[in-house]
């Protein structure tokens, strides 16, 4: 959906003026909070690496300046909405839950491609 049926529906929203598709379009594009924080992590690691082989470093600072965005705004909404959902010690865990999380967006095609039924035994 977020790289297949989004930009058709975004668009479509556009082109048509219809702002309620144009609501589920963007919505549906936004990717999970995990995936996110992993792309996020991984480009800085490779602006990193490009910096210290001698490439410019503003897309270092660029991605920095967005990770520090991007945990602030974590750490606000938590804050604001999440205390007594969350407690402050259980956000710590958050990095480690997206290393768990890891798995799932392997990019490799070394993963089944198949459907795999689950046993109700």
């Amino acid at each position: 959906m977020l790289l297949g049926e989004g930009p058709r529906a975004l668009a479509r929203a556009l082109r048509t003026r219809n702002w309620p598709l144009l609501a589920l379009a963007l919505d549906v594009m936004v990717p999970p909070l995990s995936l996110l924080g992993a792309g996020l992590v991984l480009l800085w690691l490779a602006a990193l690496l490009a910096g210290l082989a001698g490439f410019s470093l503003v897309p270092l600072a660029v991605l920095t300046a967005a990770g520090g965005l991007a945990g602030a705004s974590l750490v606000l909404a938590w804050a604001r909405f999440g205390r007594g959902i969350l407690s402050g010690r259980d956000l710590w865990q958050l990095a480690v839950y997206l290393l768990q999380k890891a798995h799932i967006y392997r990019w490799s095609t070394a993963h089944s491609q198949t459907w795999v039924r689950t046993d109700r035994s």
